[in-house]
């Protein structure tokens, strides 16, 4: 049974399985973080600096750290909601180390091919390359954020819904779909078009289904946690679009891709299934495989 493993996340949460105990928590993780991450916004608001993530380095870095309020609330719910501890969330400490550990050194591996053929491909469509040695400086800090960042996300998603969901439904198409729907609607922008909202919608629920599988084959966050820095470090540490998010913490930026495929800007009739969100997509699936080589179940 591929998700036998899954059991020891989701036998904490049968005590508390309703979906009344689920909705509840969920409405009170996001209002909290809102109101954290808003409350601070609003502070240096009144300094006149204000959150930008596209902005100074600083900023970009507090845009990653503001998620620590989120696995706050996340953990602060499982507790006193549910009865769970933290441990019940990631798994066993030991084995989520471990996880983690194997499954960044095989993401990095095969990043590493796979991004310096993308970079020398697009090297003409390259505008600004930071200061190497500055930009090694901010590696470790920018690191520290974005683990933040996605543990903080895989401990929502993968973890406490995930995990209280399998433990109301046997099947996985429940547990593994719902989570991933609401994963996919929170990476909704604004200020994007039908077509690039379509887009990231897809992408993202593909992502999270590859986690959310990888959670339950490995019974701990660690492979998810990995899999998700690793995709986030390229996309906002290694490069980025001018004014992009993170764009100040990025190496390398490119102009913006404005239809997904660099064809042009993005309307509402604009097709969907590009072929850069083809070779998205085929990303994803090989992060997936790579992290089953690394767990090896």
């Amino acid at each position: 049974m591929p998700y036998a493993a899954h059991e020891q996340l989701v036998h904490p949460a049968r005590a508390t399985a309703g979906l009344h105990y689920l909705i509840a928590g969920i409405i009170f993780i996001e209002l909290a973080f809102m109101l954290s991450a808003g409350s601070l916004a609003m502070m240096l608001d009144q300094t006149g600096t204000g959150i930008d993530g596209n902005g100074s380095v600083g900023l970009a870095l507090l845009e990653l750290f503001v998620f620590v309020f989120f696995g706050i609330a996340v953990v602060a719910v499982a507790e006193l909601h549910h009865n769970r501890s933290f441990g019940s969330l990631i798994g066993p400490l030991a084995q989520v180390v471990y996880d983690l550990r194997q499954t960044l050194i095989w993401m990095f591996s095969i990043l590493m091919i796979i991004e310096a053929v993308f970079v020398l491909s697009y090297t003409s469509d390259i505008v600004e390359m930071k200061n190497i040695l500055a930009w090694l400086i901010i590696l470790p800090f920018a690191m520290l954020g974005l683990l933040i960042q996605t543990g903080s996300e895989e401990l929502f998603y993968r973890g406490y819904i995930q995990q209280q969901l399998a433990a109301r439904f046997d099947s996985p198409l429940v547990w593994l779909i719902v989570p991933n729907c609401l994963f996919a609607l929170a990476h909704m922008s604004g200020s994007a078009s039908f077509t690039e909202n379509a887009q990231i919608i897809i992408w993202t629920f593909f992502f999270g289904l590859a986690a959310s599988d990888i959670t339950a084959r490995a019974g701990n966050l660690g492979p998810a946690i990995a899999m998700h820095l690793a995709n986030n470090t390229v996309a906002i540490l290694l490069y980025g679009e001018i004014n992009g998010f993170g764009s100040a913490l990025a190496l390398i930026l490119f102009e913006p891709f404005a239809n997904g495929d660099g064809t042009g800007a993005s309307g509402s009739s604009d097709p969907i299934l590009t072929y850069n969100l083809i070779y998205q997509l085929g990303f994803v699936f090989v992060l997936w495989l790579t992290a089953r080589n690394a767990i090896r179940r």
